[in-house]
């Protein structure tokens, strides 16, 4: 599924990008773009889990 079709996001959701280690810089540069509020992990690298755990023990 690419980005364009993915459907309308609920109000109260949280959107997790996962596998940011396997797309080019200028994708991920895109995606933190356009998701601004989205949370980026890789969780082979580590990257993100302390961010998604926080905002996931605060809601």
């Amino acid at each position: 599924m690419q980005l364009e079709e993915m459907p309308e996001i609920p109000e109260k959701s949280l959107l997790v990008f996962n596998k940011v280690d396997k797309v080019d810089s200028e994708t991920w540069a895109r995606v933190q773009q356009d998701y601004p509020e989205a949370v980026f992990i890789s969780a082979t690298q580590h990257f993100g889990l302390e961010t998604l755990n926080a905002i996931a023990t605060t809601n």
